[in-house]
């Protein structure tokens, strides 16, 4: 089954009223979650997390997405073990007319000291999810050279602290630094949907 799915076929994401997006964004992520053996569950207070997403996993070699209903692994036999995960899902109009440009903002207060919290952000345009573990994150943001960009004072930059710098073209997802020549492209491939997905089904 493709990962992700459109839950959702009757509605046209290019119509759709953005007043509703975030319960549509969050709900469409929990069911393509359910669908492939997570456990999802709605916090009762929106304190920055959107959903929390459990699921039982090998700890020695988390590979196969569809290994759904077994108690031990499938490839080495070791039991599994139950693993958590706090997502906040971020959702943008990814279009033509914004240069496909995913726009996101993380706060400081995003940023809790927890392997657990997970980024997911949601293009309905082209249907993908790309997934960030807060230590991808961090990692991605040391290596594309952007750590004072990111995390300077908010006090001291024009905006509410957003990120523009993920974009999509030629049907690919890449993190862009700079303009013109001295712009860089990083490949986002590795967190982009089932990649995404087992890069938070490893343990370590």
């Amino acid at each position: 089954m493709k990962f992700p799915f459109n839950p959702f076929s009757i509605v046209d994401v290019k119509k759709f009223w953005k007043s509703f997006k975030k319960r549509f964004s969050e709900d469409y992520v929990q069911i393509n979650f359910n669908s492939i053996g997570w456990n999802v569950y709605e916090p009762f207070q929106d304190t920055g997390t959107d959903r929390v997403i459990t699921r039982s996993v090998c700890l020695e070699c988390p590979k196969n997405i569809s290994n759904l209903k077994n108690s031990n692994c499938l490839s080495c036999k070791l039991e599994k073990r139950k693993i958590t995960r706090f997502v906040q899902i971020k959702t943008r109009e990814v279009s033509e007319e914004n240069d496909l440009m995913f726009g996101y903002t993380l706060k400081s207060k995003d940023f809790i000291p927890d392997p657990r919290i997970t980024f997911l952000l949601f293009s309905d345009y082209t249907n993908d999810f790309i997934i960030f573990s807060i230590n991808d994150y961090l990692r991605l943001i040391e290596k594309v050279n952007a750590i004072d960009t990111r995390f300077r004072a908010p006090s001291f930059k024009f905006d509410n602290n957003k990120d523009n710098a993920i974009h999509f073209s030629d049907n690919k997802w890449t993190y862009n630094t700079g303009r013109g020549r001295s712009s860089k492209k990083y490949d986002l491939d590795e967190y982009m949907n089932e990649k995404g997905v087992l890069r938070l089904m490893n343990s370590k």
